[in-house]
């Protein structure tokens, strides 16, 4: 339609920047439940891997959940609420640049054919 104006599109930088920030609530929100799933396949490996060797005195060594309620509180008397945040950091600066690059190339390219629809002209920046 004439007289439509296009909405000015965000800048490259703060597409990278609300990618990155939204990558590093995400893992700050979701780290606890990923700790628990680590943990838990963690001791279906060590189980599996103590069988296979024979070794007896392995396969009794090994920590066995009795689901993830067990998991969380058999963590929780390791070090506290602390505890399900090991590594976090290490997450966050993975997550960080990852999520900004895959962000702003998601928006720019899902944006590029809105804008030749419209007749203007496409710039990434």
């Amino acid at each position: 339609e004439e007289g439509e104006r296009l909405e000015p599109r965000p800048s490259v930088p703060s597409l990278m920047l609300a990618g990155g920030l939204s990558g590093c609530a995400y893992w700050s929100i979701a780290f606890p439940m990923d700790c628990l799933r680590a943990n838990m396949q963690g001791q279906r490996l060590s189980s599996l891997a103590a069988k296979r060797s024979g070794d007896s005195r392995q396969t009794q060594s090994v920590q066995y959940y009795k689901g993830m309620i067990d998991c969380a509180q058999r963590l929780y008397r390791q070090a506290g609420i602390r505890r399900f945040y090991w590594g976090l950091q290490a997450a966050i600066l993975r997550a960080f640049p990852a999520n900004a690059v895959v962000f702003a190339v998601y928006s720019s390219v899902a944006a590029a054919p809105l804008w030749r629809q419209r007749g203007a002209a496409w710039d990434p920046e």
